[in-house]
């Protein structure tokens, strides 16, 4: 089975690599710091020493503080309006993996005409092409996901609440800077489960090859150790950079491999009710989606394989990788809560998945089986409660 890795990404990575990258020759003299409008504390520190060290490079900059809980196309529009009114030829995205897919697309938009949206190639885009390379773009994640380094972004329309990837290979930053003492450690157990779902659902694409496998299965090994330890202390920083290093492998793991429909009816959960997040929907459908596997034709090694990576190295049964990813999820404390309480109601499911295949239609094809929309509202209905 052949592979294909492109990643022109240069990538820091380690703690303290912040501290210096600044000597390095800069792609512009004015950046704009795309910076999230709700940051927390060690985001706010994070953004004074990229300051200092900017002024030390004798780089411009100007501070675009506006990214609201997704990268809406009108947040990127008027990124494009201050980068151009600003002079500014470089873009620095500081924040999570919404900051980061913001600081994408506005990178691409301001050196191109027109809206956002006229470039989305679903529903309601008008599928024009990008003419000119867009702005460079530094990834500087403050969490330990959406890292950034692959060639797409995912924004939101916000008036059709359409939420989707749109891919180009000028997409990938021009540097990505990834310092695990300087990530936001607030959220770092959540963080940990969001890279855990992830790998899990891009390990069980259609589309997934050895080589993805093989980093998918690395991180959940990699969880499975380090994430425990966290919980115990969270100022162990050799649990934390190992945690850094697993949200690097299950990028490249999904960049190879790509999600599935569970994926996408989990985003369009969080779509239609915003204060429930994706990594919940997951918890909570994929039992019944990974249930719907077993039994397939050469589906069994695959299970037995990730529940070894989960520390089960007597796994026999394809059930086994269930009981192993459900054991760390209860070590790390991940809450058991239901869609009742978020007030999602069943009547939902066929407009909800009808939606999922409209704006994310591709995903559905790297299901391990074919699963259609009935198949779907059976598996919401399967995990409701």
């Amino acid at each position: 089975m052949g592979s294909q890795l492109y990643i022109p990404t240069p990538l820091l990575f380690g703690a303290g690599v912040s501290e210096e990258w600044y000597i390095r020759p800069m792609p512009g003299e004015k950046a704009m710091l795309v910076f999230s409008a709700k940051p927390s504390a060690s985001e706010k520190e994070y953004l004074r020493l990229m300051e200092i060290q900017l002024q030390k490079a004798g780089i411009k900059s100007v501070l675009f503080r506006q990214i609201q809980e997704e990268a809406f196309d009108s947040t990127v529009m008027e990124g494009k309006k201050v980068a151009r009114g600003q002079q500014c030829d470089f873009i620095i995205a500081l924040g999570n993996s919404t900051v980061i897919n913001a600081g994408k697309a506005i990178a691409a938009i301001a050196e191109n005409e027109g809206e956002w949206w006229d470039y989305v190639k679903l529903n309601a885009g008008k599928k024009r092409i990008l003419r000119n390379k867009p702005l460079p773009v530094i990834a500087v994640p403050s969490g330990f996901t959406g890292f950034g380094i692959h060639d797409f972004c995912i924004t939101v329309h916000q008036k059709t609440q359409e939420k989707v990837p749109f891919q180009h290979s000028w997409l990938f930053p021009d540097l990505a800077l990834i310092d695990s003492q300087r990530m936001d450690i607030s959220s770092i157990v959540q963080d940990g489960v969001r890279i855990l779902f992830s790998s899990m659902d891009s390990a069980f694409s259609r589309a997934s090859n050895p080589m993805g496998i093989l980093y998918a299965e690395e991180v959940i090994r990699n969880l499975s150790i380090f994430l425990p330890r966290i919980l115990k202390n969270k100022s162990d920083w050799e649990a934390i950079e190992a945690l850094a290093f697993a949200g690097v492998l299950s990028e490249l793991a999904v960049g190879i491999n790509g999600h599935t429909g569970q994926w996408a009816i989990a985003q369009a959960l969080s779509n239609a009710h915003p204060e429930f997040s994706w990594e919940l929907g997951m918890g909570m459908i994929s039992r019944a989606y990974y249930t719907r596997l077993i039994g397939q034709p050469k589906i069994k090694e695959r299970f037995l394989q990730l529940a070894g990576a989960f520390g089960g190295s007597n796994a026999q049964e394809e059930t086994d990788f269930l009981e192993a990813f459900s054991s760390l999820l209860q070590t790390c404390q991940a809450p058991d809560e239901k869609m009742s309480e978020y007030r999602i109601v069943p009547s939902e499911w066929g407009d909800l998945v009808d939606k999922a295949m409209q704006s994310m239609g591709r995903l559905f094809q790297n299901d391990y089986i074919p699963l259609d929309k009935k198949d779907y509202c059976e598996i919401l209905e399967e995990s409701y409660k």
